[in-house]
């Protein structure tokens, strides 16, 4: 085989090899990560809250955000108000800017609403696996969303 074909042969593997492992190196955490949802424009429900289940009252909206890319907006609802904000994203840091919400007043989800917001406030990072995202800080994982559709009301 002449000097040329291996060079071509050679320059094909590389090439392949380069391709297949583009791939594989994107960690799940990483936005638009072949092997997780992505992080915008994606609807995630609120699951746990700093270690504790959250589980929407019958009959009630759940908790959940979306991130808008468009506009860096995040939209969502809280548990008893809907909430809006600002966030920015750099590979898999994470941080949201004060959170804004309507003010009705929900005594049974109300604290529950104030930690969601305060979680917001405090990621620093994000990590997804699967249909699941982890919003952590400082100290480790503060929130855990599950990806999904609104559920009818």
């Amino acid at each position: 085989m002449a000097w040329c074909c291996y060079r071509a042969a050679a320059a094909v593997v590389l090439l392949s090899a380069m391709v297949l492992a583009g791939h594989g190196c994107c960690s799940a955490g990483k936005a638009g990560a072949p092997s997780g949802v992505p992080l915008e424009n994606t609807y995630w429900r609120l699951a746990e809250l700093q270690g504790k289940e959250v589980l929407a009252p019958d009959g009630r909206k759940e908790a959940h955000l979306t991130l808008l890319p468009g506009e860096k907006k995040v939209q969502g609802f809280g548990g008893c108000n809907g909430f809006f904000g600002s966030y920015e994203l750099e590979g898999d840091r994470l941080s949201f800017g004060p959170v804004g919400s309507t003010r009705m007043a929900c005594p049974d989800t109300g604290d529950m609403e104030i930690a969601f917001f305060q979680v917001l406030e405090s990621a620093t990072t994000f990590e997804i696996g699967g249909r699941i995202l982890d919003l952590m800080g400082p100290e480790g994982s503060l929130a855990r969303f599950q990806a999904g559709s609104p559920r009818a009301e």
